[in-house]
């Protein structure tokens, strides 16, 4: 039997278009910025470490998402 982990099961607490404030806990080396609601890992573009920006969801996949920066 195989065994299936919690986060196949669950939902993106994001969608498309979603607006949200955010405040940045990481950057990746490529120099994106990384935020996660619930454990739900968000990809920013063009911000840093420790800012607190307003985003738009652009693309939502099951483990992630990608947004930019919108203010």
């Amino acid at each position: 039997m195989r065994k299936i982990s919690i986060m196949t099961l669950q939902t993106a607490p994001v969608k498309v278009g979603d607006k949200l404030t955010v405040k940045i806990e990481n950057e990746t080396p490529q120099g994106q910025g990384i935020t996660k609601i619930d454990g739900f890992v968000i990809f920013v573009d063009g911000v840093k470490t420790g800012q607190k920006v307003k985003i738009i969801i652009e693309k939502c996949a099951r483990t992630y998402a990608n947004a930019r920066r919108i203010g």
